[in-house]
């Protein structure tokens, strides 16, 4: 999902007064009419409350209050201006106050699209039309702006299209107003275009275009874009792989707490994967995104404190990390949380809680939480003994090249345990259980052998050989463009 869904200030902490309008409208829930307030009063609050995202740190009170007088002058009160006149005004306002011209017309283009758009809590109240009337009538405002070639209506457009709030989710439609975007030298829009150039989205994948639009953008300063370059660079798609290139980019979107770049630049350190391997470094990246809420950095920076890379061994803190990241829903974190109450390492021991954390894990695809609930099913620990439901997840762990569950199949099709007896199949899974490591599978296999056929055997090889193990995708995300 792209950094604004649905906004129209791009600021790097959401603000929902703004950012929520045009979502408001175009796709939010139902608002019931409040009472009338002074319209001059609601955005004299919403251009005070941006201002300090544009106006440089350290000007006086008085400096901001007269900013905001002449923002809302020129928003013209009820009566806005045409959004595609706003960005002239906006220069001559940003060379008075000595701030961003495209940060100010972001700013006015938000404050102008709220009167516009009739979202403004004294427009709803004296409207008497639906709320999906309003919402057709903003969304043919914000398409009649792009079409007269308004560049952040564009994008705005793009975001709607690429999330589907409001319209069809359509991925075509989206790249179209990125692209319109994009050429006005829009930096967002031309981040976004790029990113689904490189993903293969609305259009076939296409490195050489999208790397030159993540360029463009990454120049002006946009951190998904570095970071999306960096990636480009690090996996050499469409450019010569380049470490170096790779790391310089990450770390800029890193340095503006893009948090997949933290993660990425850490997990660089750890491994010694294009930088010198450096464990407190990597540690000093997971934690900045751990404590912003990362539940990627969470599981990694708990990862490091319980194998003690970097800093001293802390089971208590580690835990601590898997319980933060496990609730967020990350799947590797949930079956260490649930090993630690196996295992009553930071916690009391409690079979039950651990069987319902690897549940949660499991139920997402992790082969490891699938292969230890069957084993808590098989053996009646934390949960009621279910050999039926044991073998169920015995199966699914294994179907995805789990060694050990592997071998557990085998068992139940060499015993007739939960299934009908089959030596064929037990045979080829315990070839599987060989193939991934697990050597107390080739006694199993061996024993077998005697009670089986030529024909059978070559036919428990043939299995073998064209099984192709499901992947669990836990890690694309990190890895993927974002």
């Amino acid at each position: 999902m792209f950094f604004v869904v649905g906004g129209v200030l791009r600021t790097r902490e959401a603000r929902p007064d703004l950012n929520s309008l045009l979502e408001l409208v175009l796709s939010g829930p139902d608002v019931p009419n409040v009472p009338t307030r002074d319209t001059e009063a609601v955005m004299h609050a919403l251009v005070e409350e941006a201002w300090s995202e544009v106006l440089p740190i350290g000007d006086a009170p008085e400096s901001q209050a007269s900013a905001t007088g002449a923002v809302l002058e020129l928003c013209g009160g009820r009566n806005t201006h045409p959004c595609n006149e706003l960005s002239g005004r906006a220069a001559h306002l940003a060379q008075c106050y000595h701030t961003d011209m495209m940060q100010l017309t972001r700013l006015l283009f938000a404050v102008s699209s709220a009167l516009v758009l009739g979202c403004l809590p004294a427009a709803r109240a004296q409207s008497t039309d639906t709320p999906e009337s309003q919402r057709a009538t903003a969304l043919g405002e914000l398409k009649q702006m792009a079409m007269e070639g308004d560049a952040a209506a564009q994008y705005n457009l793009g975001v709607l299209y690429h999330s589907g709030n409001g319209v069809p989710k359509e991925a075509a439609e989206a790249l179209k107003w990125f692209r319109m975007a994009a050429e006005q030298g829009y930096r967002g829009a031309q981040s976004n275009l790029g990113t689904m150039l490189y993903r293969g989205e609305g259009a076939p994948k296409d490195f050489a275009e999208a790397f030159k639009w993540l360029r463009l953008a990454a120049e002006a300063g946009e951190s998904r874009a570095q970071f999306n370059l960096g990636a480009m660079y690090s996996n050499g798609d469409g450019v010569p792989e380049d470490q170096a290139e790779a790391t310089k980019w990450l770390r800029l979107a890193a340095e503006q707490d893009f948090a997949a770049a933290q993660i990425r630049l850490g997990v660089m350190y750890r491994i010694g994967r294009g930088v010198p391997e450096d464990a407190a470094e990597a540690m000093s990246w997971f934690r900045r995104a751990a404590e912003k809420g990362s539940a990627e950095a969470q599981f990694h920076l708990g990862s490091m404190l319980y194998e003690g890379e970097g800093v001293p061994k802390d089971v208590t803190q580690a835990v601590e990390w898997y319980r933060r990241a496990a609730e967020q829903g990350h799947g590797k974190a949930q079956n260490n949380y649930a090993n630690s109450f196996l295992k009553g390492e930071g916690v009391p021991v409690d079979p039950s809680e651990a069987a319902k954390w690897y549940l949660r894990a499991a139920d997402q695809g992790n082969p490891q939480s699938q292969f230890m609930l069957g084993i808590l099913l098989a053996n009646g620990e934390g949960v009621p003994k279910n050999a039926t439901e044991a073998l169920t997840w015995f199966r699914r762990a294994a179907e995805q090249g789990h060694a050990k569950a592997q071998f557990e199949l085998s068992t139940a099709f060499s015993r007739g345990e939960g299934v009908a007896k089959d030596f064929v199949q037990a045979f080829a899974w315990a070839t599987l259980s060989v193939r991934g490591g697990y050597t107390q599978a080739t006694a199993r296999r061996e024993v077998l052998s005697k009670g089986m056929t030529r024909e059978q055997i070559v036919e428990a090889q043939r299995i073998a050989a064209e099984f192709k193990p499901k992947v669990w995708k836990a890690d694309e995300a990190q890895q993927s463009p974002q």
